[in-house]
């Protein structure tokens, strides 16, 4: 039996108009309600009835990324912190994150003499306090080290040059 119904999409609110084709009323709205219809109207027709109607229902796929709105019905996307008609709040606030503080490098003063070893201590402490604060483990730090060294014994080696230039010169 084809019966002819006039029905809502539960998601959309899109009228519909067609027939369905189920051996009893109940069957065909069983049938309906299944893929999200809310039927206003439904009546069986006869079969010479049946060639004249040429549209079947057109039901839309449900979006998963739609939802109902609690307060009013809209439809409204997943990710959208409120309901654009009503301004219902679709979830709790986030928790605040806790800000982590960074510990601040010590200074190690020791006597002029000792200057690369300020500059080391200073640096590496620093460095190792930085990746510690971000949750790394230091292997960085490493590198930064060795990198640092480089330079202070490139920097002597370069000073060293440049004085004995300056000073044999004459």
């Amino acid at each position: 039996m084809k019966w002819m119904v006039v029905a809502a999409h539960r998601d959309t609110g899109k009228e519909l108009r067609g027939t369905v084709e189920a051996p009893t009323q109940e069957a065909a709205e069983e049938q309906l309600r299944r893929k999200g219809l809310l039927i206003s109207s439904i009546e069986q027709i006869a079969p010479t009835q049946a060639i004249a109607v040429v549209r079947k229902i057109d039901i839309p796929a449900p979006n998963p990324n739609l939802i109902a709105c609690p307060a009013c019905g809209n439809t409204i996307s997943l990710a959208a912190p409120a309901c654009p008609r009503c301004g219902h709040p679709m979830r709790a606030a986030p928790p605040p994150v806790p800000q982590q503080s960074v510990p601040q490098p010590q200074i190690i003063m020791q006597a002029p003499a000792a200057a690369p070893t300020v500059i080391h201590n200073v640096v590496s402490t620093s460095a190792y306090a930085y990746a510690q604060a971000r949750g790394g483990h230091g292997c960085l730090y490493s590198l930064f080290q060795a990198f640092l060294w480089l330079v202070v014994i490139v920097g002597a080696v370069i000073g060293f040059t440049v004085w004995y230039a300056v000073h044999t010169a004459k």
